[in-house]
């Protein structure tokens, strides 16, 4: 502000970019933890409602790792972007 910036140019310019590398690091990780995070799915998540999760901890209790391969296979899937996400955030990070 001192360089006659307005206080939301201020924070735009400076704040939001020293913050945008952990916000995007933390929403990654967030969502990788989501993916897989059984207990959450059960608490929030109505009544008969089948998740990736759900559906996949339910076959592998049974011992049916045959039928839980393709719930795994997605959860894989979906988070292969975020990780690559996280990787190319910490090369940035380390200067590389």
């Amino acid at each position: 502000m001192a360089l006659g910036r307005t206080p939301f140019q201020a924070v735009r310019q400076t704040t939001m970019r020293l913050a945008a590398p952990g916000i995007a690091a933390s929403t990654a990780l967030v969502a990788l933890g989501i993916t897989n995070e059984l207990t959450a799915t059960l608490m929030l998540s109505p009544t008969g409602v089948e998740t990736l999760a759900t559906k996949f901890w339910s076959l592998t209790s049974e011992i049916d790792y045959v039928a839980a391969a393709p719930y795994a296979v997605m959860m894989v899937l979906l988070s292969l972007p975020l990780t690559f996400l996280l990787y190319v955030q910490s090369r940035r990070a380390t200067g590389q």
